[in-house]
């Protein structure tokens, strides 16, 4: 990936941060806005039901006489009171209701002033989830459809005394849109954010990834046209990166080095040499190293080259890859051994001749001998017949 790849990466993750953070904050405001929307439709809840039960009791012994019987009573005190009280939030509403038979009775209803008592709702249906709860004996909260369908957050409790359930609660919508619009303003603004930031971080950064796209360049083109093998490798031998000459020395295309090891092509008379050096090299124990070796190029043939190493890590310590340059020493090595096998020849002729010489000195200086002693004799020969 080139550098300016990595930058755009960078902006993205930048982004993505700031959406993951602003949603996290959203969500977490969200929870805590919830359960305070839950405690305090419990509170309101459960006061309001006391007071129905305490007007109930009252009634109940004291206004057997009102027209309509005691119920009436409590419940005309009770829409007397609700028509004091503006309500709560743009969608609270409290609701109190009975069952009669198979459906749920609306005995009173007050959302912002509006009393208008809702339409029977069948027990077994999915609305007015809240208020079947309470109607079946349970007090809490619960996020769930009331009678018009809509989803909302309750609180439900039972008034025995008047067998009848009360719900206070509020539309979902209320509690989830400052959320929703400041969760958008808090997206928006990190985005504007990012964006601003981005455009400063890319002008200032610009002459930087020049120089960087530059050398890499010019890295690029030394590693690719050298006159020498290349290589990078991981620790475990497996190639990253390879030259031209590198896949000429070898017989095998970058491809196929890419999927192989350096174990892979060297020599197998060469390979525990070869991985001792390497392990002192990923030690640290030494910072480079050389060697002649061989290897095995694709068609079967045995290549020799001169190998230097080197490891290259990070400013952590962590290995990055092993570097290494390859040179194709066979031709060399050819006429070494030619002069080798000539030099022995010229070597073992000359001991061959320093031979024959000695032999001829050796006879040579045997016939000088013999001739001394002939004319010795012949010199005594000569003296015995004067004599006589």
């Amino acid at each position: 990936m080139s550098e300016r790849g990595h930058i755009a990466l960078l902006i993205l993750v930048m982004a993505l941060a700031v959406l993951l953070v602003s949603g996290v904050s959203g969500a977490l405001l969200y929870r805590a806005a919830s359960t305070q929307a839950r405690q305090r439709l419990t509170r309101t809840a459960q006061s309001q039901a006391l007071l129905a039960g305490a007007i109930a009791r009252f009634d109940a012994r004291h206004s057997a006489e009102y027209p309509g019987g005691w119920l009436e009573a409590t419940l005309s005190q009770l829409r007397a009171a609700h028509d004091e009280f503006e309500g709560f939030g743009e969608t609270g509403e409290f609701t109190l209701a009975r069952r009669e038979g198979d459906a749920i009775v609306f005995l009173l209803r007050h959302r912002h002033g509006d009393r208008e008592t809702p339409r029977p709702v069948p027990l077994a249906s999915d609305l007015a989830e809240p208020m079947r709860r309470a109607l079946a004996g349970d007090s809490g909260t619960v996020v769930g459809l009331d009678y018009r369908g809509e989803l909302v957050l309750a609180a439900y409790e039972p008034v025995p005394e008047l067998a009848c359930g009360l719900v206070a609660k509020i539309d979902m919508r209320e509690v989830r849109s400052p959320f929703v619009a400041a969760g958008a303003m808090s997206i928006a603004v990190g985005l504007l954010a990012v964006s601003v930031g981005a455009v400063v971080f890319v002008r200032l950064s610009a002459p930087l990834v020049r120089r960087l796209e530059a050398s890499e360049s010019k890295f690029r083109s030394t590693f690719e046209q050298a006159t020498v093998g290349l290589a990078h490798a991981r620790g475990d031998g497996r190639f990253l990166e390879v030259n031209p000459t590198f896949c000429e020395i070898t017989g095998y295309t970058r491809e196929e080095l890419l999927g192989l090891t350096f174990h892979d092509i060297t020599h197998p008379e060469d390979v525990a040499a070869d991985s001792e050096q390497v392990a002192r090299l990923l030690a640290r124990e030494v910072d480079t190293y050389a060697l002649e070796k061989r290897y095995v190029q694709k068609d079967g043939a045995v290549v020799w080259v001169n190998l230097k190493a080197t490891a290259v890590f990070d400013a952590s310590g962590s290995l990055s890859y092993l570097m290494a340059t390859v040179e194709d020493v066979t031709e060399f090595r050819t006429v070494q051994e030619e002069l080798a096998r000539h030099r022995d020849n010229l070597e073992q002729e000359v001991r061959d001749r320093t031979q024959e010489l000695r032999t001829m000195v050796n006879a040579m200086a045997g016939r000088e001998v013999r001739m001394a002693e002939l004319k010795e004799e012949i010199r005594a020969l000569r003296q015995q017949g004067d004599r006589e």
